[in-house]
Protein backbone atom coordinates (compact mmCIF):
# COMPACT_ATOMS: atom_id res chain seq x y z
CA UNK A 1 0.00 0.00 0.00
CA UNK A 2 1.33 3.59 -1.26
CA UNK A 3 1.63 5.81 2.10
CA UNK A 4 1.07 9.28 2.11
CA UNK A 5 4.27 11.91 3.65
CA UNK A 6 3.73 15.24 4.65
CA UNK A 7 7.08 16.39 6.49
CA UNK A 8 8.01 19.82 6.98
CA UNK A 9 11.20 20.84 9.18
CA UNK A 10 12.01 24.81 9.83
CA UNK A 11 14.76 26.60 11.62
CA UNK A 12 14.99 30.27 11.44
CA UNK A 13 14.04 33.52 12.65
CA UNK A 14 10.71 34.54 13.66
CA UNK A 15 9.56 37.68 11.45
CA UNK A 16 6.00 38.21 13.32
CA UNK A 17 5.11 37.81 16.54
CA UNK A 18 2.05 35.43 17.32
CA UNK A 19 -1.65 36.41 16.91
CA UNK A 20 -4.73 35.15 17.07
CA UNK A 21 -5.57 33.67 13.98
CA UNK A 22 -9.17 30.95 14.70
CA UNK A 23 -10.80 28.43 16.66
CA UNK A 24 -11.37 24.84 15.40
CA UNK A 25 -12.68 21.62 17.43
CA UNK A 26 -12.59 24.30 20.67
CA UNK A 27 -8.86 24.82 19.97
CA UNK A 28 -7.77 27.90 19.22
CA UNK A 29 -4.68 28.92 16.68
CA UNK A 30 -2.47 31.36 16.28
CA UNK A 31 -0.30 32.88 12.89
CA UNK A 32 3.36 34.23 13.00
CA UNK A 33 5.81 34.13 10.08
CA UNK A 34 9.03 32.81 10.11
CA UNK A 35 12.07 33.86 8.41
CA UNK A 36 14.27 31.29 7.02
CA UNK A 37 17.35 32.36 5.37
CA UNK A 38 19.12 30.78 1.74
CA UNK A 39 22.45 30.06 0.87
CA UNK A 40 21.94 33.19 -1.37
CA UNK A 41 21.14 35.51 1.75
CA UNK A 42 17.64 35.82 0.88
CA UNK A 43 14.82 35.37 3.00
CA UNK A 44 12.07 32.24 2.67
CA UNK A 45 9.08 34.13 4.59
CA UNK A 46 6.89 31.05 5.61
CA UNK A 47 3.46 31.50 7.55
CA UNK A 48 2.72 29.27 10.72
CA UNK A 49 0.13 27.99 12.01
CA UNK A 50 0.23 27.14 15.78
CA UNK A 51 -2.68 25.70 18.18
CA UNK A 52 -2.79 25.73 21.96
CA UNK A 53 -2.37 21.80 22.05
CA UNK A 54 1.34 21.64 21.18
CA UNK A 55 2.52 25.69 22.33
CA UNK A 56 2.57 25.01 25.77
CA UNK A 57 3.61 27.71 27.71
CA UNK A 58 5.93 29.26 24.68
CA UNK A 59 4.92 31.93 22.29
CA UNK A 60 7.00 32.91 19.43
CA UNK A 61 8.05 36.37 19.74
CA UNK A 62 9.74 38.61 16.92
CA UNK A 63 13.89 37.99 16.60
CA UNK A 64 13.59 34.43 18.33
CA UNK A 65 15.39 31.54 16.74
CA UNK A 66 13.17 28.65 16.52
CA UNK A 67 12.55 24.76 15.45
CA UNK A 68 9.10 23.70 14.11
CA UNK A 69 8.62 20.42 13.23
CA UNK A 70 4.83 20.42 11.01
CA UNK A 71 3.22 19.29 7.96
CA UNK A 72 2.19 21.33 4.90
CA UNK A 73 -1.80 22.63 5.42
CA UNK A 74 -3.65 24.27 2.97
CA UNK A 75 -7.02 25.13 2.50
CA UNK A 76 -9.20 27.61 0.13
CA UNK A 77 -10.32 31.05 1.08
CA UNK A 78 -12.68 33.11 -0.89
CA UNK A 79 -11.62 36.75 -1.90
CA UNK A 80 -12.28 39.04 -4.19
CA UNK A 81 -15.14 36.45 -5.45
CA UNK A 82 -12.19 34.11 -6.35
CA UNK A 83 -10.98 30.82 -4.14
CA UNK A 84 -7.20 31.62 -3.73
CA UNK A 85 -5.12 28.62 -1.74
CA UNK A 86 -3.40 29.12 0.88
CA UNK A 87 -0.44 27.37 2.27
CA UNK A 88 1.03 27.34 5.92
CA UNK A 89 3.35 25.20 7.84
CA UNK A 90 0.95 23.43 10.76
CA UNK A 91 3.18 23.19 13.71
CA UNK A 92 3.15 19.77 16.04
CA UNK A 93 6.53 20.18 17.84
CA UNK A 94 7.76 23.78 18.46
CA UNK A 95 10.85 25.02 20.94
CA UNK A 96 13.17 28.02 21.37
CA UNK A 97 16.68 27.53 20.02
CA UNK A 98 19.02 28.29 22.88
CA UNK A 99 22.99 29.10 22.54
CA UNK A 100 21.97 29.53 19.06
CA UNK A 101 25.42 31.05 17.65
CA UNK A 102 26.27 29.05 14.65
CA UNK A 103 23.10 27.01 13.83
CA UNK A 104 22.32 26.89 10.48
CA UNK A 105 18.71 27.48 8.99
CA UNK A 106 16.70 24.34 7.74
CA UNK A 107 14.28 24.36 5.46
CA UNK A 108 13.20 20.76 4.65
CA UNK A 109 10.15 19.21 3.23
CA UNK A 110 9.18 15.67 2.16
CA UNK A 111 6.00 15.29 0.48
CA UNK A 112 4.39 11.33 -0.90
CA UNK A 113 1.06 11.84 -2.84
CA UNK A 114 -0.66 11.92 -6.73
CA UNK A 115 -0.26 14.29 -9.48
CA UNK A 116 -3.49 16.20 -9.10
CA UNK A 117 -3.10 18.89 -12.15
CA UNK A 118 -0.88 18.24 -15.41
CA UNK A 119 2.27 19.07 -15.29
CA UNK A 120 3.17 22.77 -17.37
CA UNK A 121 6.71 22.68 -18.27
CA UNK A 122 8.21 26.09 -19.22
CA UNK A 123 11.05 27.83 -19.66
CA UNK A 124 12.07 31.38 -18.09
CA UNK A 125 13.02 34.56 -19.66
CA UNK A 126 16.35 33.42 -18.58
CA UNK A 127 16.16 30.11 -19.93
CA UNK A 128 15.53 27.82 -16.92
CA UNK A 129 13.65 24.87 -17.57
CA UNK A 130 10.93 24.76 -14.82
CA UNK A 131 7.57 22.21 -14.00
CA UNK A 132 4.46 23.70 -12.18
CA UNK A 133 2.94 20.68 -10.81
CA UNK A 134 0.19 20.24 -8.24
CA UNK A 135 0.03 17.40 -5.56
CA UNK A 136 -2.69 16.10 -3.43
CA UNK A 137 -1.59 14.26 -0.09
CA UNK A 138 -3.84 12.80 1.87
CA UNK A 139 -4.45 13.96 5.61
CA UNK A 140 -6.91 11.49 6.00
CA UNK A 141 -10.05 9.27 4.30
CA UNK A 142 -11.13 12.18 1.79
CA UNK A 143 -9.12 15.07 3.29
CA UNK A 144 -6.54 15.92 0.79
CA UNK A 145 -4.11 18.82 0.78
CA UNK A 146 -3.40 20.34 -2.55
CA UNK A 147 0.65 21.60 -2.56
CA UNK A 148 1.78 23.14 -5.31
CA UNK A 149 5.44 22.04 -6.36
CA UNK A 150 7.92 23.65 -8.75
CA UNK A 151 10.74 21.71 -10.69
CA UNK A 152 13.86 23.02 -12.08
CA UNK A 153 16.58 21.32 -14.54
CA UNK A 154 16.60 17.87 -14.79
CA UNK A 155 13.72 17.50 -12.16
CA UNK A 156 11.55 19.62 -14.45
CA UNK A 157 11.97 17.12 -17.27
CA UNK A 158 10.78 14.20 -14.72
CA UNK A 159 8.28 15.85 -13.67
CA UNK A 160 6.83 16.92 -16.82
CA UNK A 161 6.20 13.48 -18.33
CA UNK A 162 3.90 12.54 -15.04
CA UNK A 163 0.64 12.19 -15.57
CA UNK A 164 -2.54 12.39 -13.41
CA UNK A 165 -2.86 9.92 -10.61
CA UNK A 166 1.13 9.40 -10.44
CA UNK A 167 2.41 8.74 -7.00
CA UNK A 168 5.41 10.74 -6.21
CA UNK A 169 7.64 11.01 -3.62
CA UNK A 170 9.23 15.03 -3.64
CA UNK A 171 12.09 16.76 -1.41
CA UNK A 172 12.70 19.79 -1.28
CA UNK A 173 11.93 23.58 0.49
CA UNK A 174 9.36 25.92 1.01
CA UNK A 175 9.92 28.59 -0.86
CA UNK A 176 7.88 31.96 -0.52
CA UNK A 177 8.18 34.19 -4.43
CA UNK A 178 7.08 37.32 -4.59
CA UNK A 179 4.89 38.91 -8.16
CA UNK A 180 3.10 41.45 -9.22
CA UNK A 181 -0.57 41.45 -10.23
CA UNK A 182 -2.08 43.81 -12.75
CA UNK A 183 -5.31 44.84 -11.80
CA UNK A 184 -8.25 45.61 -14.23
CA UNK A 185 -8.21 49.24 -13.18
CA UNK A 186 -4.42 49.43 -14.44
CA UNK A 187 -3.39 49.63 -10.92
CA UNK A 188 0.07 46.58 -10.08
CA UNK A 189 -0.52 44.60 -6.65
CA UNK A 190 2.62 43.25 -5.24
CA UNK A 191 1.50 39.86 -3.65
CA UNK A 192 3.31 36.41 -2.12
CA UNK A 193 2.84 32.54 -3.32
CA UNK A 194 4.20 29.86 -1.71
CA UNK A 195 5.33 26.57 -3.26
CA UNK A 196 7.49 23.45 -2.63
CA UNK A 197 11.35 24.03 -4.83
CA UNK A 198 11.71 20.44 -5.54
CA UNK A 199 15.46 19.09 -4.81
CA UNK A 200 14.37 15.48 -5.48
CA UNK A 201 11.92 13.42 -7.15
CA UNK A 202 11.00 9.76 -7.58
CA UNK A 203 7.91 7.92 -8.93
CA UNK A 204 6.84 5.53 -6.57
CA UNK A 205 6.27 2.15 -7.49
CA UNK A 206 2.31 0.56 -7.74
Amino acid sequence: MIVNTNSLRLIGTVATDAVYSHICAGEQFYHFTIAVSRQSGTFDNIPVLLGTCCMGYFMPHSNQMISVEAIIFTTFKNTDGADHLMIYALAERIALVENNYGVRNVNWVMLSGAICKRPVIRTTPFGRVITDMMLAVNRMPGVSYYIPCIAWGRNAHVAAILRLGDHVTVEGRVQSRQYQKKLPDGNVLDKVTYEVSITHIDKSPL
